[in-house]
């Protein structure tokens, strides 16, 4: 063989040297490719380059390149340990670029921006952006792929434009099957770091099919957001970025026909977040999302779905232009639709929406939250200048805090929300149906305070604005109030039990119209644990304000009244004195000492009002102590009935009906009506009095002061006819005195009283009194109010002479002083009708059926019902999650008796679906309870009419299930 080889490049000798110099070539040829390497990358800039060995093999489409090294300032910019490539020659011929196989391992490269427009790699310095050349050509090369690609162990020093070096490490990195004629996907496996913080991925790669796409999951580990690499322009709009990512996200994202979509599922957080953005400065403890995010670009409007749980831990904003400061922090259950339009936006979310220490702090205001919640679904739709706001669901605060223009409201907030606003450049309408609830309020302003325990609102409430149109407010619903509290200077000032408005209609701004009205336990305190007013109950069946300018007052009824009034030496009650002053102003305003010219101001519209009735009915003690005497005279009124008619501030000259009916003390009585005009500035009264068995031996004092005597024993019986006409009394008064005996304790007082006699007193109450030695008087009294001219004639005829006169009228005097505590006291009474609540239906959890306790009680029930027909009560049944539970555990032992056992091939038993109980099935358990109670309350002769059936609910506790009954 070897010999016909010989004779052939004998015959043939330029063949033989033809290869000869190929061989040669194919011998020199990686020395020159080293040679050419190292002298294009010094051409480049590069100042030294060294390459230790270059292995080519044309044949097998091998290279081979071992330790390549560029320098710069005795300093390695790129270091290559082993880069290995295989090719095949015969894609070249199918005008395919091709490699079987790229491995580099152990590399280390120096990336610098050196400027805005150059960037050095390994030393090499580069342009930023391709020529227009460059860009042509690339067009024009031809159908690339690679079959394996794989780098290990190879770090990048990467230091942009002014700012820091960051290092990332690429593990290893191995990317599969990538090629540009064929549509199966690619795969990419990336495990790295970025300045030591975990950067992985595991990609699937649709990178050239007809829509591009890529799947697979990325996984971060506390990656320093603040040492990313960022270009100049994107670090410059994000000032003072910085914070901890972590993910652990998969996602596919797809570039269609219609537009781009994309899908993730997974978690991301950011840890100790900082941001500046020009006088913003916003930081965060953890932001955090779990859950999963959809964006898909339609050919009508993109739109986002987000599903999960995003988390706001501890967020910390200023404002330096506005002077604002924002902490707070979010738990958020999101199942958020957002549809982006060419006009606007369209949102719709419904989950859980949870803040946390909410603070807001501005020069004039601060607010702050506690925690607060929010259950439901909101809709928002903004088009174009145009905004719709629906909200639908549960909204809860606690310990909500304001404070704004020296005032302080604290409260803590539960509503049911039927919300809708629509906003324009040109009107707001806002609209709401459902209930609000405030309690632990509390309000501070300079020295007053006030707390109430309960504020219920329920209702719908409409406000609507059109430019420059004054507001219009309508609403319509109920209030209810409990535990209301005003104090001044850390002293009580009242107190009230509850409120409730059953029917409750605003018209505007200016008309108000209330019905059933009432009060119930109202307390105006004196001193600490000493009220001088006590009102047990108030009811007013309506009130109506009209244009701000007329209350009109139904009837009023009041019952069990107590009150404590202290007559002071001034004739003043000292109760209302001490009031005034605990609600007087701090300070009063001071006066100018710049002369100012005097306006007049418009005079205001009158103000008037309307009261049809007043009743005061039950117990009302009041207890009356004047202190105008060196000896305090206590006595206590007790109040029977009191009725008042019809008071009319515009009509001050119609009579008004009063009637009373009291005691005075442990055995005198008090009764008088007639009519009177309180409003008249002219008094006009016509009235009927008569006092009976009123004890004189407690007037000693009074006596005493007036005419010198004490009142040894005594007993008065008295007849008053008053009238008053145009400020002329003509009174006829008829006194019986039963065993009056009197003792001169003033001698000086006494004396003045004797000059009056023609005779002794001894003496003429001689002649007064009769056989069983009681003094009748027949009083007349008339006379001009402002100067009266009393007709004491009789008295002086029957020995008491004009002294007596003096004495009647202290006496007079003292006795009607109740009548004004009466007075006073009837503009605080209270009252409030409470609804009735029964004992509620136990039942075992999960079940529906009545128990024989249960049924007893419902026997009872049904007795009561037959006995007093026109009474309904209302039958309002739930199911909770102690029902499900007990449900879930009978059906998952139902399922664990019913499991089949293992076929006699061994075959293992096929797996029965984990046990459910839905929210429908529950609903159905609380539906049949109620039937199960109307159904018995029915068998047991009580109409169908009397028992009604509350919609069935669901509630969240755990607690033994009950079904509630109320009338």
């Amino acid at each position: 063989m070897s010999n016909a080889l010989a004779d052939f490049f004998k015959k043939h000798p330029w063949l033989a040297g033809l290869t000869v110099l190929l061989g040669l070539v194919l011998w020199l040829l990686p020395y020159g490719i080293k040679l050419g390497i190292e002298k294009a990358l010094l051409a480049q800039g590069a100042q030294q380059a060294s390459i230790d060995d270059i292995d080519l093999n044309l044949f097998q489409g091998q290279f081979r390149l071992k330790h390549l090294q560029i320098r710069q300032d005795d300093q390695p910019t790129l270091t290559i340990q082993n880069l290995d490539a295989a090719w095949r020659w015969r894609d070249l011929l199918q005008q395919h670029w091709a490699l079987t196989d790229v491995h580099l391992q152990n590399a280390t490269i120096d990336i610098r921006q050196t400027d805005a427009e150059h960037l050095t790699i390994g030393g090499l310095t580069l342009p930023l952006g391709a020529s227009e050349d460059k860009q042509a050509a690339s067009s024009t090369l031809p159908a690339v792929g690679i079959q394996t690609l794989r780098l290990e162990n190879v770090s990048l020093q990467i230091t942009p434009l002014a700012q820091p070096a960051s290092r990332y490490h690429i593990q290893k990195l191995e990317l599969n099957d990538l090629y540009s004629w064929q549509t199966e996907p690619a795969a990419l496996i990336l495990n790295s770091d970025l300045n030591g913080a975990r950067f992985n991925a595991h990609l699937q790669l649709d990178l050239f099919a007809k829509e591009p796409k890529v799947v697979g999951t990325i996984r971060t580990q506390q990656l320093n957001l603040a040492q990313l690499p960022l270009p100049e322009a994107l670090k410059a709009q994000l000032p003072g970025l910085s914070g901890l990512l972590s993910t652990d996200l998969t996602f596919t994202a797809q570039q269609r026909t219609q537009g781009v979509q994309f899908n993730q599922q997974g978690n991301f957080s950011l840890d100790q977040v900082a941001l500046t953005v020009a006088d913003l400065k916003t930081r965060l403890e953890r932001i955090s999302w779990s859950g999963d995010v959809a964006y898909t670009e339609q050919e009508t409007n993109p739109r986002l779905h987000l599903q999960g749980k995003l988390q706001l831990a501890n967020l910390d904003l200023h404002d330096a232009a506005t002077q604002t400061a924002l902490q707070q922090s979010l738990d958020a259950e999101l199942d958020l639709t957002a549809i982006l339009k060419a006009g606007g936006i369209a949102l719709s979310q419904n989950g859980r929406l949870i803040l946390k220490r909410l603070n807001v702090e501005q020069p004039e205001m601060q607010l702050a939250l506690d925690s607060g919640q929010y259950q439901g679904v909101i809709r928002f739709e903004q088009n174009d200048a145009d905004s719709n706001l629906d909200m639908t669901g549960k909204l809860t605060a606690q310990a909500v805090a304001l404070k704004q223009a020296g005032q302080t409201i604290q409260q803590n907030i539960d509503s049911d929300l039927q919300l809708q606003a629509t906003l324009t450049p040109q009107s707001m309408q806002l609209s709401q149906n459902g209930s609000l609830q405030l309690k632990q309020v509390k309000w501070q302003q300079a020295h007053l305070q006030a707390e109430l325990g309960k504020l219920l609102w329920q209702g719908e409430a409409a406000y609507r604005q059109l430019g420059t149109e004054s507001p219009q407010l309508q609403a319509k619903g109920q209030v209810q109030s409990e535990n209301f509290r005003a104090l001044s200077r850390q002293q009580p000032i009242a107190d009230l039990a509850g409120l409730s408005i059953q029917k409750l209609e605003l018209n505007g701004l200016d008309n108000l119209h209330l019905a059933q009205i009432r009060l119930k336990d109202l307390t105006l305190p004196d001193q600490p644990e000493k009220p001088f007013i006590q009102l047990g109950s108030l009811q007013i069946d309506q009130a109506a304000l009209k244009n701000l300018d007329y209350l009109d007052i139904g009837h009023i009824h009041a019952q069990n009244t107590q009150a404590q009034l202290a007559i002071d030496a001034n004739h003043q009650v000292a109760e209302i004195t001490r009031l005034q002053q605990r609600l007087a102003a701090d300070t009063q305003p001071m006066a100018s000492s710049q002369p100012s010219e005097e306006k007049t101001a418009p005079a205001a519209a009158a103000f008037h009002y309307r009261i049809a009735a007043i009743q005061v009915d039950g117990q009302n003690p009041i207890q009356l102590t004047l202190n105008q005497f060196a000896e305090p005279i206590s006595k206590q009124l007790q109040v029977d009935t009191l009725s008042i008619g019809t008071i009319d501030s515009q009509k001050p000259q119609s009579d008004t009906a009063v009637k009373l009916a009291a005691r005075i003390d442990e055995f005198a009585t008090l009764s008088s009506q007639g009519q009177l005009q309180p409003l008249n500035p002219e008094l006009d009264v016509n009235l009927q009095s008569r006092i009976e068995g009123l004890n004189l031996v407690d007037l000693s004092p009074a006596s005493r002061q007036f005419v010198g005597y004490d009142i040894a024993s005594g007993q008065l019986s008295a007849n008053f006819d008053t009238q008053i006409k145009n400020q002329q009394i003509n009174a006829e008064n008829t006194l019986k005195l039963n065993k009056l005996e009197l003792k001169a304790a003033d001698a000086d007082k006494s004396a003045e009283f004797q000059q009056g006699l023609s005779m002794s007193l001894d003496a003429a109450l001689g002649l007064l009194r009769d056989k069983e030695d009681n003094i009748k008087l027949k009083l007349p009294v008339k006379g001009d109010l402002s100067n009266p001219d009393f007709d004491l004639q009789h008295v002086i005829n029957t020995a008491l002479s004009g002294a007596m006169k003096t004495a009647t009228k202290t006496y007079l005097l003292l006795a009607l002083q109740p009548f004004g505590a009466i007075a006073l006291a009837g503009n605080f009474l209270t009252d409030q009708a409470g609804a009735i609540h029964l004992q509620a239906v136990d039942f075992n959890a999960g079940e529906s059926a009545l128990n024989p306790q249960m049924q007893d009680y419902l026997q009872k029930l049904a007795k009561l019902l037959n006995e007093k027909r026109k009474i309904q009560i209302k039958v309002c049944a739930a199911a909770n999650e102690y029902d499900r539970q007990i449900r879930l555990h009978k059906l998952a032992k139902t399922l664990t008796e019913a499991k089949p056992t293992e076929k006699a091939d061994k075959t293992p038993a096929k797996a029965l679906p984990a046990p459910q109980v839905s929210d429908e099935e529950l609903l159905n358990l609380a539906t049949e309870r109620a039937n199960q109670i109307k159904r018995q309350l029915l068998q047991l002769g009580v109409k169908t009419e009397q028992v009604i059936l509350c919609q069935p609910r669901l509630d969240a506790d755990r607690s033994p299930p009950k079904v509630t009954l109320g009338i």
